[in-house]
């Protein structure tokens, strides 16, 4: 997640992606970009998302209602396709949800030194 200390590094670009470009390009908060994803998915990165659902439509849902839980408690009573497909589609967007949220109690089965680049040739601690 991208927050006060976290940033995301646009390499290709040459510039950090903060929480103002979050918000400025995607219309949401940087705490509400993993909802707009499971609502609106990601063709790039395999992320189905919810069919009939795009990112300006994720975004206003984000807004008016709140978090996706709570659009997903609600989305009977959203009108238009895109409510329906929401209903429809419930699975499609928690599953969404999981693949983006990142893992974060995996163990990594040993230290950071241990991933350190230490140089060619180079062995041991």
């Amino acid at each position: 997640m991208i927050d006060g200390f976290i940033s995301l590094r646009d390499h290709f670009n040459g510039r950090d992606l903060d929480s103002a470009y979050v918000m400025k390009r995607f219309g949401v908060r940087p705490d509400q970009f993993i909802d707009l994803l499971a609502l609106a998915g990601d063709t790039t990165n395999n992320i189905p998302g919810v069919p009939s659902v795009g990112p300006k439509t994720a975004s206003r849902l984000l807004g008016q209602i709140g978090p996706l839980d709570d659009i997903l408690a609600v989305a009977h009573t959203i009108p238009g396709k895109a409510g329906g497909a929401i209903y429809r589609h419930r699975d499609d967007a928690l599953l969404s949800r999981s693949l983006v949220t990142l893992q974060r109690d995996l163990s990594l089965g040993g230290n950071l030194r241990d991933f350190r680049y230490r140089g060619e040739g180079t062995a041991g601690p």
